[in-house]
């Protein structure tokens, strides 16, 4: 079991400052005057003070000021870890809310949340910014404070030079290739090619997921500007073959559809016609068997396919060659 307050290790499920915090919440429910919680332990002014800073209290301190509680140190410690328990699963919500654009539930949950201080893996690097483009989304901030906002928390010159990085960096890097400008965007683009190619380790607990979403944004980034993909079309080929790769050994199906609509592009583009009509036939099946055809009928990139001259041969050939996508990535 992990000490819990380890000053020497730094080994702890909960922030030691969080713990400071708890107390003095405990505190203010059972109607404890702070003279009276205080006293023969700290200084009034001094506690004050450890609680308007957010500072972890002396550990004999932190354990005097529990009996007076009236409560043993197991179950300050399990009051503890079920509050921050709660605190974890808002986090994770609104950062669920706030990427997939939820903004309405986002909007309940953030009235709810404390914000002094995020508590979870999501990190106090990520989460505030992220926060901070919901409050871009909702109006309340302009989009370049919001920007100004990420950066002043990075070091682009750094993560560029730097051979590992991060999640919670991976995250805002994300972010400001979503919502930057072209020109901050040529700086982040080959920092998440390093790590979608591995020149660069990526420290993750979800590897899989986190390079799944560097491999869609930065291929959604570069088809969606003519400029970057221009300048970045020597990337495209590994990066189709990447996603692919990806998208079916992960089984992300939300990313399969945008993937199968950026290796369609790409392979016209390119006039791989026989690729390009092997994926017309995956998006096709795709859209079909996942129910998804009535909400995906009416877009324009559908109706392009449907409406070509060949797409009869297309079906065929799929139908034909249906196992090939399966093949190409298990061989």
């Amino acid at each position: 079991m992990y000490l819990v307050y380890n000053e020497d290790k730094g080994d702890h499920m909960i922030k030691k400052e969080r713990l400071t915090k708890l107390l003095d919440e405990i505190r203010q429910s059972k109607k404890i005057k702070m003279s009276d919680f205080t006293d023969n332990i700290i200084s009034e002014r001094n506690y004050r003070r450890y609680i308007n800073e957010q500072q972890s209290l002396p550990f004999n301190v932190f354990v005097e000021l529990v009996k007076k509680l009236n409560m043993q140190m197991g179950d300050f410690l399990i009051y503890a870890l079920n509050k921050t328990a709660v605190d974890f699963q808002q986090e994770i919500y609104l950062e669920h809310y706030i990427q997939t654009g939820q903004l309405d539930e986002a909007d309940k949950l953030f009235e709810e949340m404390d914000h002094d201080g995020y508590q979870t893996h999501i990190g106090t690097l990520y989460l505030p910014i992220l926060v901070q483009k919901y409050l871009y989304l909702k109006g309340k901030i302009s989009k370049s404070n919001y920007i100004a906002f990420a950066k002043e928390r990075i070091d682009l010159e750094s993560l560029s030079r730097n051979q590992v990085i991060d999640r919670q960096h991976l995250e805002v890097l994300l972010l400001l290739l979503e919502d930057a400008d072209i020109n901050e965007q040529s700086v982040i683009i080959p920092i998440i090619y390093d790590v979608i190619t591995q020149k660069k380790s990526l420290i993750s607990f979800k590897t899989s997921a986190d390079m799944n979403r560097a491999i869609q944004v930065l291929t959604k980034t570069l088809f969606s500007n003519d400029r970057l993909k221009q300048t970045y079309q020597d990337l495209l080929k590994s990066l189709i073959e990447l996603s692919l790769t990806h998208t079916v050994n992960s089984h992300l199906e939300p990313g399969y559809k945008d993937f199968l609509t950026y290796a369609i592009m790409y392979y016209e583009e390119t006039n791989d016609t026989p690729k390009y009509r092997r994926f017309v036939y995956y998006y096709l099946s795709f859209i079909i068997s996942n129910g998804y055809f009535d909400t995906y009928f009416k877009e324009p990139f559908t109706q392009s396919l449907l409406n070509r001259s060949d797409i009869k041969t297309i079906l065929d050939e799929g139908i034909k060659h249906g196992y090939a996508l399966l093949n190409e990535v298990s061989s």
